[in-house]
C-alpha cells in the first residue's frame, strides 16, 4: 500500500514527498522523475499523487492505478517490494522529521484475498464441495426466508469448520475455497469466482442461510453490477493457515475493492455494530473513502419498511450507537490488535455510526425509486447478450446455457418465478443437447428448477426433479458419493415439507447409510443426518427414541469438533426440548443452560438461536413453577426475538403466549390479556384464521 511517493525532479536533488490517497494506488514513475518509494502512515484528508504530480510544474509525470490481478501489477509490486531504504541524491534521507521503518515496506495483500464469490458459487462450493445438508447448510429454495425452528439451521461458525476439514482432505491447507474453485473448476468459472468487487462485512456468528440471502439481496437492489463478485471470509480466507486474515490485511483489502456492504441483522440494532472486526471494517471504509452500502435478507427487510414507515426518524444517526472498546471479538488478541490500530483516528465511533445511519438512508432511497427501473435495463442487457451468445455459438451452444442460466437467476432474485422457470427449463434443454443428459451442469439445473416449483408450491413437481437428480447421480457416481448424499437428503427435505413424514424420514435414512460409507461413522456429517432424524421421531412423538439419534449425534459431535462448538451446543438445545416435553424439568434446564452457555461464549449474546434457547429455559422453569425466572427468561428471549426476527414473527407470538401464562398466574390478568391479544394477532397475520397455532 503506498501511503506517500517520494520523488526526486531531474532538474533538482531536492525530494519532494507526494501523498496518495488510500483510494487511489499511484506511482509516479516516468521520464521525468527517478528514485524509489518508501512507506508512510496515511494522513486523512490528503490528495492523490497524481493530482499534486499534475499541479507542480516542476514534475512531469504519469499515474498508474494498481491492477492487482493483472502482472503488470504484481511486477511493480515486486519493485516497491525490493526498494532499499537508502541515502538518495544528496545523501539526505527523504522526510522532514523521521526516517522510514526498513521493516515498514510496502504491504503486498496476498493473491488470494483478490478472488471474490458469486451467490451461485457460494451455493457449489456449499452444495457440491462441500456436500453440506441441513442444518450445516440450508438448501437454495429456503434462502430468502428463515424460519426459527428447533435449531435447525446453522452459523458461519459450523461452514469455516467444514471449510477446514475439506482443505485439509483434499491437500488444500495453504489456499482459500475460493482459490480451491478458481484453480480446479474451469466450467461456469466467471459465475462462480473472480476479481473481488464488493467487501462483505458480517458477523460469522450469523446463519448461513441470513448470509446468503443478504447476498442475494444485494444483488437485486444493485442489478446493474450483479452477480457481484463478494469477498467473503468464508471463502476468501486460507482457514488452515494462521495469521491470514489481519487488521492490515483488512485495511488494505477494503481499499482496494472499494465498497463494502454490511449485512444488517437486525436493521435498527445491527449486529455489525457490536462485532470488534464488523466496526473496524467500517472504520477502513470511511478512511478509504470507499463505498458504504448495506444489506437487509428479507425478514429484516420486512421489520424495516415497517418500523421506517410508522417512524420517521427511524433512520436518525442518534438511533445507532457504536462503541468499538466494548465491542465483541471472539479471540481477545484480534480486538487487541484492532484497537491498537483505530484508537487513535478521532471520533470514529461517532463517524462508524453515522456512516451506517447514511448508508441506511441511502437503502431506503435506492430500494423504492430504482429497483424496478434497474433490473428492467438488466433484464435488456441480459436478453442482448443472450442474442450475441446465440448468434456466434448456435442455439444449442454450451454458452447460451450459462447465459440463460444466469438470466433465471436474475428472475428468481426478483422474484419473477414464472420468468424464472422458463429461462431454467430453456437451460435445461440447452444443456442436455451441449453436454448431454448426465453432466453435473444438468443436475445443477434440476435442482434449481425444483426449487422455483417449491417456492411456487407445486410440491409434486419438485418431487419429480429431485427424483430425476438422485437417479441419475446414483447411476454415474454410484451408491457411494456423496454428492449422493447431498441429493438423498434434499430429497427428504422435500418430503418434509409436503409433511410426508415417513417418506422424509427413509431419505433421511438413505442419506445418513450413504454418509456413514463415505465419511466414517465419526464424522459431523453422519451427526447432522442423525440430528434430522431425532428431529422427525421427536415431532412425531417417539421421544425416546428420538433421544437416542440426539446422543449419537451429540457423541460424534464433541469427538470431531470440540465441547464448545456451537454444533454441540444446537443438539443439547434439541435434547433440552424432548426432556421438557418428557416432564423431565431438571434434565431439561441443564441442558438449556448448557446449550446457552456454549452459545454465549462461542457466537455471543445477540445471537439469534440464542432467543429459542432463553425461551426453552424459561419454559423450563415455568414447568417448576418458578413464575419470576421463568418471566425473567421470556422477556430475555422475547427482547431477542424481535431484535433478529422483528415484531410480527410468529416465534414472537409462541414467547409471548407462554409470558402470558406466567402472568395469569401472578394474578396479572391485564398484561396477560395484552401479550396474549398481541400473539393472537401475530398469527392471524402471519398465517391466518384457521392455522392450529393460530387456533391454539
Amino acid at each position: 500500500r503506498l501511503h506517500a511517493v517520494w520523488v526526486q525532479c531531474r532538474c533538482s536533488s531536492s525530494w519532494l514527498r507526494t501523498p496518495a490517497s488510500p483510494m487511489l494506488r499511484v506511482l509516479c514513475c516516468y521520464d521525468d522523475l527517478k528514485g524509489t518509494a518508501v512507506v508512510e502512515e496515511p494522513a486523512e484528508g490528503t490528495a492523490n499523487a497524481f493530482e499534486i504530480a499534475l499541479a507542480n510544474p516542476a514534475i512531469s509525470s504519469k499515474a498508474v492505478k494498481f491492477d492487482p490481478l493483472t502482472g503488470e501489477v504484481q511486477e511493480l509490486e515486486a519493485e516497491i517490494a525490493a526498494a532499499s531504504f537508502q541515502n538518495f541524491g544528496d545523501g539526505s534521507q527523504p522526510g522532514n522529521t523521521s526516517n522510514p521503518d526498513p521493516g515498514s515496506r510496502a504491504f503486498r495483500l496476498p493473491d488470494h484475498f483478490r478472488l471474490g464469490i458469486t451467490v451461485d458459487g457460494v451455493r457449489h462450493i456449499l452444495e457440491k464441495r462441500l456436500c453440506l445438508q441441513p442444518p450445516n447448510y440450508t438448501s437454495p429454495a429456503s434462502l430468502g426466508r428463515y424460519e426459527e425452528r428447533p435449531e435447525d439451521f446453522s452459523e458461519g461458525h459450523d461452514l469455516v469448520e467444514a471449510i477446514r476439514r475439506y482443505l485439509q482432505e483434499t491437500d488444500n491447507e495453504q489456499l482459500s475455497m475460493a482459490q480451491v474453485l478458481h484453480k480446479t473448476d474451469k466450467t461456469g468459472l466467471d459465475t462462480y469466482v473472480g476479481k473481488a468487487n464488493v467487501m462483505l462485512c458480517h458477523w460469522q456468528g450469523e446463519r448461513v442461510s441470513s448470509t446468503l440471502a443478504a447476498m442475494q439481496a444485494y444483488d437485486r437492489i444493485c442489478p446493474k453490477e450483479a452477480p457481484h463478485r463478494f469477498f467473503v471470509d468464508y471463502f476468501g480466507v486460507a482457514h488452515c493457515k494462521t495469521a491470514d486474515f489481519t487488521p492490515e490485511m483488512v485495511q488494505e483489502l477494503v481499499s482496494e475493492i472499494g465498497t463494502t456492504v454490511v449485512v444488517a441483522t437486525p436493521w435498527n440494532a445491527p449486529v455489525a455494530l457490536l462485532r470488534t472486526w464488523c466496526i473496524y471494517e467500517i472504520g477502513c471504509t470511511i478512511l478509504a473513502r470507499a463505498r458504504l452500502h448495506v444489506t437487509l435478507p428479507p425478514d429484516a427487510e420486512e421489520s424495516y419498511n415497517r418500523e421506517s414507515a410508522e417512524d420517521t426518524t427511524a433512520l436518525h444517526t442518534n438511533r445507532f450507537k457504536v462503541d468499538i472498546e466494548a465491542s465483541e471479538a471472539q479471540q481477545s488478541s484480534d480486538k487487541q490488535k484492532i484497537l491498537d490500530y483505530i484508537l487513535d483516528k478521532p471520533d470514529m465511533n461517532e463517524r462508524v455510526a453515522k456512516a451506517y445511519a447514511k448508508a441506511m438512508g441511502e437503502y431506503a432511497l435506492d430500494g423504492s425509486r430504482h429497483e424496478e427501473e434497474e433490473l428492467a435495463e438488466v433484464l435488456q442487457q441480459y436478453d442482448k447478450v443472450l442474442r450475441d451468445v446465440q448468434e456466434e455459438y448456435g442455439e444449442d451452444g454450451a454458452e447460451v446455457g450459462t447465459v440463460l442460466q444466469n438470466l433465471a437467476g436474475i428472475h428468481f432474485g426478483a422474484g419473477d418465478m414464472e420468468n424464472a422457470l422458463l429461462r431454467y427449463e430453456q437451460a435445461l434443454e440447452v444443456h442436455r443437447k451441449a453436454r448431454g443428459s448426465e453432466h453435473g451442469i444438468v443436475m445443477e439445473t434440476l435442482e434449481a428448477i425444483a426449487m422455483v416449483y417449491t417456492r411456487v408450491g407445486k410440491h409434486q413437481m419438485a418431487m419429480a426433479r429431485h427424483n430425476e437428480v438422485v437417479r441419475i447421480r446414483k447411476k454415474t457416481l454410484g451408491l457411494c458419493h456423496p454428492e449422493v448424499g447431498q441429493s438423498l437428503h434434499n430429497l427428504a427435505d422435500a418430503y418434509k415439507s409436503q409433511g410426508k413424514t415417513e417418506e422424509a424420514l427413509q431419505k433421511y435414512r438413505e442419506a445418513l447409510a450413504v454418509n456413514r460409507k463415505v465419511h466414517g461413522n465419526n464424522h459431523p456429517a453422519v451427526a447432522t443426518a442423525l440430528c434430522e432424524i431425532g428431529l422427525i421421531h421427536q415431532n412425531e412423538r417417539d421421544l425416546d427414541l428420538a433421544l437416542g439419534y440426539y446422543a449419537e449425534a451429540l457423541e460424534i459431535q464433541r469427538a470431531t469438533l470440540g465441547n464448545q462448538h456451537p454444533s454441540v451446543g444446537k443438539t443439547l438445545n434439541n435434547i433440552g426440548a424432548l426432556y421438557q416435553s418428557q416432564g423431565k424439568h431438571e434434565e431439561a434446564l441443564e441442558c438449556s443452560l448448557a446449550s446457552l452457555a456454549i452459545k454465549r461464549e462461542v457466537l455471543g449474546p445477540s445471537d439469534p438461536s440464542m432467543g429459542q434457547t432463553l425461551h426453552n429455559i424459561g419454559a423450563a422453569l415455568h414447568a417448576k413453577g418458578d413464575w419470576n425466572g421463568a418471566l425473567e427468561k421470556y422477556e430475555e428471549a422475547l427482547a431477542l426475538k424481535r431484535r433478529c426476527f422483528g415484531d410480527g414473527h410468529v416465534n414472537v407470538a409462541s414467547t409471548l403466549a407462554n409470558e402470558a401464562q406466567v402472568l395469569s398466574k401472578k394474578n396479572r390478568w391485564t398484561d396477560a390479556l395484552a401479550k396474549q391479544q398481541e400473539a393472537h394477532s401475530i398469527c392471524v397475520n402471519a398465517l391466518g384464521q384457521k392455522h392450529p397455532k393460530t387456533v391454539q
